[in-house]
């Protein structure tokens, strides 16, 4: 028995003709009664529940429902999922689908019978285009004031789109209470009347004045996944794409381990987004930078919403390939014709290739350490480029250099087959060090390579095997470095790629791989050995750093939950955290030089910082020598100075002024601790003890400037005027110099 007022109207045929409980006549009532009388019948094909994988709503009691347009193209009826609970009519299930699932929108009425739907559309390319000449509301659904039930047309004629009831046909409701799939009871009452059971089924298919359909080979609705909150709990891959199937993509795999697919798709309307065989990406600054092979070779999207903010088809002749953020101002743009310059302000491209890089070879993997560009160069080797002047300054020659990496420590990596070559950022001294397995080259189709450096230590991770280059690296290892520069495989790390689908398979890293910054895990990429079918099998590993244990793996799919061709590239990881200068105020009191490495300047917790810039005009007290990773101070003269600290991560700039006292004279640690400065929180009053008849007691800001100044200081100083905050105090009292942080409240 159907539930409320539906009836099972072939015994009703006899009484008027209705559509969705409305009562129609003359040649609508009699399409209405020979549909009746067709008895539609479901396809031979089976389909369940437990097929359905887009539920809409929450709740315990499940119902299923069923669209069919039967419009060109159309091969399959669609069916949804919906849970509630409590009480719940058709309506509410229609409404919910079109609600969540924004593919799906309504058009409908509000008559004495209930809510009427009149038109139904589905987004079919996914594009975002839907609706109507008058828009959709929130729900996606439009309620028509003047009723016109057949003179409606989608804005996009891409979309399946039917409406009518008098003219061009009309939605033919269909119910059942016994799970039905689909359901072949025609309904007498509108959705708004239909009282939902658990378990029943649903069903709308729209038929014209003159053909009665049955119902098409069921299909499950594609599961709409919207896009996470943010692109910073988890991380990006970047995927080649089928090739002569689709163009590259983007999926995110949020911390939680659930993948979201076609982001950069989703993100921008449904349209494509990336060119033909996408290999490689970063994020620098504000933007994220995609390249592929083929049209779009460049894509520029906002990091944070990937938006698109400029493609480029071309990149003057090249394919694309690595891409590197140089500064803020500045972005390298390789291909297989050489490094351009791109302006991330202005999306100006450069006409022509830096001197060097252009001519035989293409450009792979780059890197900036400190004053420098490193650029591998096939059969060539690594260029090192002036990153200020654009200009090649040296070049290490090895023509069997195809991969780069840099370690926590600044130090250059570049693969060479079975070795490793090991560079001075900063005196371009190499060294090649023999590897315990060997690396393939990526030239001959390029791709990353699959060498990648730990976050936490000095080490590398690499991926090796043997074989074919697209079944070789089956297994990854870990080179320990040690403070001699040396490399040695890491006893404790042992990594086993895990199982294919079947015993007669295995797995196998496709892509490149990589640290996340924000988990500690490497993450590896796998796809199914063999040809064909295998590609659409693939998974992603993350592994323990330490151990190798692979501590969790995502099955990868599809929106449809199908196995996919994804060949994915590389892993990206977001920016999330801002570089901070940890370098304090500066006290030099003996002669001779004091440096300041990296880790003591600037910290950036998911980021390698690439360069520092050191600036002081104060050279009749010291003098400064930057190499872009670190800095040295030479005291000329005493003196209170400062200097300022530039720092660029990952494209975000911080500065910070730093204060330099310089007091060479020679005085006993004895003499210095009997002066004494108190309170070091102060409200007015500062106190200053063990201070001879001619002492002068100078207070600086933190930037240099003197704020307040007393000579032949009694004892107190009244620094009322001062505003909240911290400052230096300096006293000279005879030879004797003694410098205090104190704040003020």
């Amino acid at each position: 028995m159907l539930a409320g007022v539906c009836l099972v109207a072939s015994a009703a045929i006899a009484d008027e003709a209705k559509i969705q409980g409305i009562p129609v006549h003359g040649n609508v009532a009699e399409a209405v009664k020979r549909n009746i009388l067709h008895d539609v019948a479901p396809h031979s094909e089976s389909f369940e529940f437990s097929d359905i994988v887009n539920w809409v709503g929450e709740g315990e009691n499940e119902a299923a429902c069923c669209l069919q347009w039967n419009v060109a193209g159309e091969e399959n009826a669609l069916v949804w999922g919906y849970r509630w609970n409590g009480e719940a009519t058709g309506m509410d299930m229609l409404s919910a689908i079109a609600r969540e699932d924004k593919r799906v929108y309504l058009l409908l009425a509000n008559t004495d019978y209930g809510v009427t739907v009149a038109g139904m559309g589905y987004d079919k390319d996914e594009d975002g285009d839907i609706g109507f000449i008058h828009g959709v509301d929130a729900n996606n659904s439009f309620f028509m004031t003047d009723i016109d039930y057949d003179n409606w047309t989608a804005k996009d004629p891409d979309d399946y789109f039917s409406c009518g009831m008098m003219t061009n046909g009309y939605w033919s409701y269909y119910v059942s209470d016994e799970g039905e799939l689909p359901p072949t009871g025609y309904a007498m009452t509108g959705a708004s009347d239909r009282i939902l059971q658990d378990g029943c089924v649903d069903g709308w298919s729209f038929m014209s004045l003159t053909e009665t359909y049955d119902w098409k080979p069921l299909k499950a609705a594609a599961a709409t996944v919207a896009l996470p909150e943010n692109f910073e709990d988890g991380f990006f891959i970047v995927n080649e794409g089928w090739l002569g199937h689709d163009n590259g993509s983007i999926n995110w795999i949020a911390s939680d381990g659930t993948p979201y697919y076609n982001v950069d798709a989703k993100a921008n309307n449904g349209g494509v987004v990336l060119g033909t065989t996408s290999q490689y990406a970063t994020i620098y600054g504000e933007n994220m930078y995609v390249m592929s092979k083929q049209a779009p070779r460049l894509v520029v999207m906002d990091a944070q919403t990937l938006e698109v903010r400029k493609s480029f088809d071309e990149i003057n002749g090249g394919d694309g390939r690595a891409i590197l953020g140089v500064d803020e101002n500045k972005i390298y743009v390789g291909s297989s014709a050489g490094i351009y310059v791109l302006d991330p302000a202005t999306f100006a491209l450069s006409e022509t290739a830096i001197a060097g890089t252009d001519g035989t070879g293409q450009v792979g993997m780059m890197a900036r350490v400190g004053k420098y560009v490193f650029a591998t160069k096939q059969k060539i080797g690594v260029l090192v480029i002036d990153a200020v002047t654009d200009e090649v300054v040296e070049t290490i020659e090895n023509a069997d250099i195809y991969g780069l990496t840099v370690t926590k420590d600044g130090t250059v990596w570049a693969g060479a087959k079975g070795s490793l070559v090991r560079i001075n950022p900063v005196t371009f001294e190499a060294e090649v060090l023999p590897m315990p397995n060997s690396l393939v080259s990526p030239w001959g189709t390029w791709m990353p390579d699959k060498l990648c450096a730990a976050v936490d230590e000095n080490a590398l991770f690499y991926a090796y095997g043997t074989g074919s280059w697209s079944n070789s690296e089956t297994s990854v290892s870990k080179l320990l470095i040690d403070e001699d520069g040396q490399i040695s495989t890491d006893p404790d790390f042992n990594f086993t790629m895990p199982a294919g689908n079947d015993d007669s398979k295995y797995q196998f890293s496709y892509g490149g791989i990589g640290v996340d910054p924000h988990t500690g895990m490497l993450v590896v990429l796998a796809t199914q050995s063999g040809y064909g079918a295998n590609y659409s099998y693939n998974w992603v590993h993350m592994v323990n750093t330490s151990t190798g244990a692979v501590e969790n793996t995502i099955v990868m799919k599809n929106d449809e939950g199908e196995d996919y061709y994804w060949f994915p590239a590389i892993p990206v990881f977001p920016d999330v955290d801002m570089p901070e200068i940890v370098l304090n105020d500066i006290i030099v009191k003996e002669e001779g030089s004091v440096k300041f490495d990296m880790d003591e300047i600037v910290k950036d917790a998911d980021n390698r910082v690439a360069y520092i810039e050191v600036t002081s005009d104060d050279d009749d007290l010291f003098s400064v020598a930057c190499d872009g990773l670190g800095f040295e101070i030479t005291p000329v003269g005493d003196g209170m100075g400062s200097l300022t600290v530039k720092a660029n991560s990952n494209g975000r700039v911080v500065e910070k002024t730093v204060t330099v006292d310089v007091s060479l004279s020679s005085v006993s640690a004895n003499m210095v601790d009997a002066i004494k400065v108190y309170p070091t929180i102060v409200d007015d009053v500062l106190t200053i003890s063990g201070l001879d008849d001619d002492a002068v007691v100078t207070v600086y800001g933190l930037s240099g400037t003197v704020v307040a100044e007393q000579a032949e200081c009694n004892g107190t100083l009244d620094i009322s005027s001062l505003v909240q905050g911290s400052y230096i105090v300096k006293v000279k009292s005879g030879e004797i110099e003694k410098i205090e942080k104190i704040i003020k409240k």
